[in-house]
């Protein structure tokens, strides 16, 4: 890549973890759905897969974004923002049920 040219990845780690942030909420959504035991076991491993696959997307993507001196950085900011705010509380959540 030459310097001069224009990246995209805090604008694509922004939408990565839109989608991420709009799954996590969904996940969260489906418990109070009136649903069949096995439908909420499909949705809802459904919305972990897509939350915990783009997680980690997003990070390496607003990273590389936050290098990247021709990169919008306030697209990178958000979304890490996005993405890691509601993994720390699944995490402080889940250490606390171990206890």
């Amino acid at each position: 890549m030459s310097p001069s040219t224009k990246s995209y990845f805090g604008a694509s780690a922004l939408v990565t973890g839109i989608i991420s942030a709009i799954f996590s909420i969904a996940s969260y959504g489906i418990v109070f759905l009136n649903i069949s035991p096995k439908l909420f076991d499909q949705l809802n491993n459904l919305t972990a897969l897509v939350f915990c696959s783009l997680t980690p997307i997003t990070l390496i993507l607003g990273i590389l974004g936050l290098t990247r001196k021709k990169d919008n950085i306030l697209y990178s900011v958000i979304a890490i923002g996005l993405v890691t705010l509601p993994a720390l509380v699944l995490t402080i959540t889940f250490i606390n049920s171990l206890s």
